[in-house]
């Protein structure tokens, strides 16, 4: 029987709630490390629920024991259930955590040995009797584990640390757009600058310009100050042409990306595990007529599909989906371990694979039926179509000395067919890398959000 035992907190008058920093956990509730005495907390504590499967204090070592966090938010009640084993791995102190470094340093191995509760059969408090104690001047609370470790946590340190984000589908920094809605590229002047970042985040897709366009040098030391390549068998940085197979200066493959051909909006590299990030492109010869380029905000499609049809959504981030890319006796990429539409742990949208051209055959699995087939094509069809609105797409006349940087993760990009000579460099860079250095322009509070 679950054995609920509830302590108060007293009210707190205007200036009693501290606002503290992460750095606030220690060993000990004396030694608790204030942060700004300024600001204000975001939450109010209430109170704790010890919550155990049985009447007795033994009861403590019991595998699901967990504590249900009374608080206020914006002056509205709420409860929190954390998992005892959950605040043993997050606590802070210098013991268990690297500040200088940022990581734990517990190896894992005796997390259940260590995450049990030291009960106090003589204490007069009904929670420290469970080895809980609150601190209502600090807003603390304070855990005494059976190995002699004493974890603190501040409410708003532990409440951050814990709740997921606001139940949205896409990041707070995200804003989706249609071609109608967004209406124009947007343009930054320097490539390593918080405007880029914010850009690039929220919208997937920003760009330079007035970027030297004799040739591909003054675009490849520019992706150079962003982050580094995504190296490929199209090697580091390329520079090709619709007449690439007959020049020697210029790479060539067998794709019709190599050729003047119509490009239906897609993302690159479907057939890698580690899909290229961020895709650049910089027209150094436009084509005597078309050759406009086509991008798409995937995550905005992918929403329009959840909205209109969620079995199709739900079908397409369960469905693996093999892709391949084939040259000869040269080339063999293969990946067929990703869906679609990938979710992130929140469950928001993470990424979009989205290729009709470089699917692989569609091989029937290990309980795959008929149904299930057919559902699939109805659904990638469903979406494909939302991909391809024309209200959907920006179209952009990329004229040499404009940089296009787009996030591979989330916006597809195609182009009009054309006539003439028209030539362009690029390269893929590491979304990873480029994200370490971005954040640092983002809100901490949003940090999270950015991935």
């Amino acid at each position: 029987m679950t054995s609920l035992i509830r302590s108060a907190v007293r009210r707190f008058g205007p200036t009693s709630g501290l606002r503290f920093s992460a750095r606030l956990y220690s060993e000990s509730a004396k030694s608790v490390r204030r942060g700004d005495a300024t600001s204000t907390s975001k939450y109010e504590l209430v109170g704790v629920v010890v919550n155990n499967d049985a009447n007795n204090s033994s009861a403590t070592t019991n595998e699901d024991v967990s504590l249900s966090i009374d608080y206020k938010a914006r002056n509205e009640p709420r409860r929190t259930t954390v998992s005892v084993k959950w605040l043993r791995d997050h606590c802070r102190s210098d013991t268990l955590y690297n500040w200088q470094t940022r990581q734990r340093k517990d190896d894992m191995t005796g997390l259940s040995g260590k995450a049990q509760l030291l009960p106090d059969a003589q204490a007069s408090d009904p929670l420290a009797k469970h080895g809980v104690l609150l601190h209502p001047d600090s807003q603390t609370i304070q855990l005494n584990w059976k190995d002699g470790h004493k974890t603190v946590f501040d409410i708003d340190t532990l409440l951050d640390l814990y709740h997921l984000p606001a139940d949205t589908d896409v990041s707070p920094l995200q804003q989706l757009w249609t071609g109608e809605s967004l209406k124009k590229l947007p343009v930054v002047e320097a490539a390593n600058s918080a405007e880029f970042a914010k850009n690039f985040v929220k919208y997937g897709i920003v760009a330079v310009e007035g970027v030297g366009h004799e040739n591909g040098a003054a675009t490849k030391a520019l992706c150079e100050t962003i982050a580094p390549f995504h190296t490929t068998f199209y090697e580091d940085f390329w520079v090709f042409s619709n007449q690439a197979q007959q020049s020697k200066d210029e790479q060539y493959h067998e794709d019709t990306a190599y050729s003047n051909e119509a490009l239906a909006p897609h993302t690159d590299g479907t057939y890698f595990e580690q899909t290229p990030g961020i895709q650049v492109f910089h027209c150094l010869h436009p084509a005597a007529s078309g050759g406009d380029t086509i991008l798409v905000d995937g995550f905005n499609a992918v929403r329009q599909l959840h909205l209109s049809n969620p079995h199709a959504f739900d079908v397409l981030t369960r469905t693996l989906v093999p892709h391949h890319y084939l040259e000869g006796e040269v080339i063999d990429a293969r990946c067929d371990v990703f869906p679609v539409i990938r979710l992130d742990s929140d469950g928001r949208l993470h990424q979009v694979r989205f290729n009709p051209y470089d699917r692989a055959p569609f091989k029937a699995r290990k309980g795959t039926t008929v149904s299930d087939i057919a559902d699939f094509y109805k659904s990638y069809e469903a979406l494909a179509r939302l991909m391809n609105d024309q209200s959907a797409s920006l179209r952009v006349p990329l004229r040499p000395g404009t940089v296009l940087f787009i996030d591979n993760y989330r916006v597809l990009h195609g182009r009009t067919a054309f006539s003439g000579y028209r030539q362009l460099c690029g390269c893929y860079l590491s979304r990873d890398a480029f994200l370490s250095k971005a954040r640092r322009h983002i809100p901490s509070v949003y940090r999270h959000d950015v991935s």
